[in-house]
């Protein structure tokens, strides 16, 4: 027992001397690292605040337009008659670029203009007062307008006899192999539709055409006898309804040949090309009787005037009657213009000085209206068109100046441009909400073509002979500080007010720093 009490007091004596010895390890280490962190030295980088220009810009890359572009359509369908420029031409405004055939037009506008005349004669002579020779060249006018009516009314009969042969033909010759008993009151296709509603449909509406050019037939035998102009024109009416009624009638045909079960592909070819025949007999028709009733209608028109005119020449001059063909002029008038206005829809023009960039048009060619086939941009001053970020936007104003290089040239070229409009409502790149920002050309060029792209860096802000220092010695928390290192190296921390801040990296220094004065931007540990 007692050699175990020393034995104990032995090993705690040798774990005392153990841990006396970690202890001062510890302290030795610890005081070693305080006295090498505290002969530690800062090392600053440093830089002068300097007098000077701080100058604040954007950069952003656009593309070169003109100024004006244009592109030119006709406003009608027409075929194309000529061709008088071709892609890179240089062009006046104003002048002809294409034109349509338009001789039927240009004629109606000089029976128009001989109409102002005309009026505008009969408004002179009612000034004058009325002689009897005048009335009775009046009435010689009226004679003679009252003929012309007359033989478009005997025109028209020989219209509505060929309207008739034409239908006549389309209906019982064109149709005639599709049917069988087609004059009966019971016709049947000659071969089974899957369109059991077109198949019902043509035939009975081959019995309905039939009757109507029976009646039809009647009609014209009648007006034979009496062609009065009222029957005439009544029987134009019933005509035109009729050309309708066999136009329904073969579009249906045409639908139930098209779905023919039992017949051979040649043998409905021969269908279709019948049934086309057959419309295009009825179109014709159809068309011959419109023209006829439309040269009626502007006859009846013309007699009328002509009998008014009459009618104040024998009745005597009134104020009144001056104010009515004071009127009639001017609808003469109005008539030439209207025509006048059709003709100009057959003629391209330059609307502006420029050169054509795009020519389609070929003579001969049926063009379709508002159809796009010259293109022009203008000889002006080019423009660069630039989306800017929202971020940017706001330091952009009208009348800022940029410089401008153009990747044809490198950087070594300069242009300079001026902002002339910022568009307010945004347009979405990817995502982001942008300003479409133009800029003009302050001077004209031959380097400067259309679609070039062009680099901006653009002049938003610039501040003369104010102190200025970089930006990243700045230090903001609940205010904007600068760290200064005096003449005895000493660091010294102030508040400072700032102002513009420059695109090369600088800002300017309001309050709070002189020039001159060394500036901390950042501190080194050695």
């Amino acid at each position: 027992m007692v050699k175990n009490f020393f034995i104990n007091l032995w090993n705690w004596a040798k774990a005392r001397k153990i841990l006396s010895s970690i202890i001062t390890i510890v302290i030795i280490i610890a005081g070693w690292y305080f006295i090498s962190a505290g002969n530690k030295k800062s090392s600053y980088n440093t830089t002068i605040a300097k007098r000077g220009t701080v100058i604040q810009e954007v950069s952003v890359t656009g593309r070169v337009k003109p100024t004006e572009s244009v592109d030119l359509g006709f406003e009608k369908t027409g075929k194309v008659a000529h061709i008088y420029v071709d892609v890179s031409d240089k062009i006046k405004a104003g002048q002809t670029l294409v034109t349509l055939v338009n001789d039927d037009i240009y004629a109606q506008l000089l029976q128009a203009q001989a109409g102002v005349q005309n009026a505008q004669a009969t408004l002179d002579e009612l000034k004058k007062g009325t002689r009897p020779e005048d009335i009775k060249i009046a009435q010689s006018e009226l004679d003679k307008t009252k003929q012309d009516l007359n033989n478009y009314y005997s025109g028209a009969l020989n219209v509505l006899n060929d309207s008739y042969i034409k239908a006549d033909d389309a209906v019982r010759k064109q149709t005639d192999l599709i049917f069988s008993n087609d004059e009966s009151n019971n016709p049947q296709l000659t071969f089974t539709s899957s369109d059991s509603q077109a198949q019902i449909d043509t035939q009975w509406q081959r019995t309905l055409v039939r009757d109507e050019l029976n009646s039809w037939k009647s009609e014209l035998d009648s007006l034979k006898i009496n062609g009065s102009h009222d029957l005439i024109d009544q029987s134009i009416t019933n005509s035109k309804k009729r050309l309708s009624l066999i136009r329904d009638f073969l579009s249906r045909l045409q639908t139930a040949v098209e779905n023919g079960l039992n017949i051979t592909s040649a043998t409905i070819d021969t269908y279709k090309s019948n049934i086309n025949t057959a419309r295009a007999e009825i179109n014709t028709a159809a068309t011959n009787i419109g023209n006829q009733e439309q040269s009626i209608a502007s006859q009846k028109i013309t007699v009328e005037k002509t009998e008014n005119q009459l009618n104040l020449k024998i009745a005597g001059l009134t104020p009144e009657q001056i104010a009515a063909q004071e009127a009639a002029v001017k609808q003469a008038e109005a008539n030439a213009r209207n025509y006048r206005a059709q003709l100009e829809k057959t003629i391209i023009k330059s609307p502006f000085d420029g050169t054509i960039t795009k020519q389609d048009a070929k003579i001969g060619e049926i063009v379709s209206q508002n159809t796009i086939i010259i293109s022009i941009i203008s000889t002006a001053t080019f423009e660069i068109e630039a989306f800017i970020t929202e971020a940017d936007i706001a330091k952009i104003k009208i009348g800022n100046a940029a410089k401008v290089t153009l990747d044809a040239y490198g950087n070594n070229v300069i242009f300079e441009v001026e902002v002339i409009k910022i568009d307010p409502a945004e347009t979405l790149i990817e995502g982001i909400a942008t300003y479409k920002t133009t800029f003009q050309f302050i001077k004209e060029s031959e380097l400067i073509k259309s679609g070039m792209t062009a680099n901006l860096d653009i002049l938003t802000d610039k501040k003369e002979n104010v102190i200025y220092i970089p930006q990243r010695a700045v230090k903001t928390n609940n205010e904007k500080t600068v760290r200064i290192l005096d003449k005895n190296n000493n660091v010294k921390e102030v508040v400072v007010e700032t102002g513009l801040k420059g695109s090369d990296g600088n800002i300017e220094i309001i309050n709070g720093i002189n020039e001159g004065e060394q500036i901390i931007t950042s501190e080194e540990q050695q």
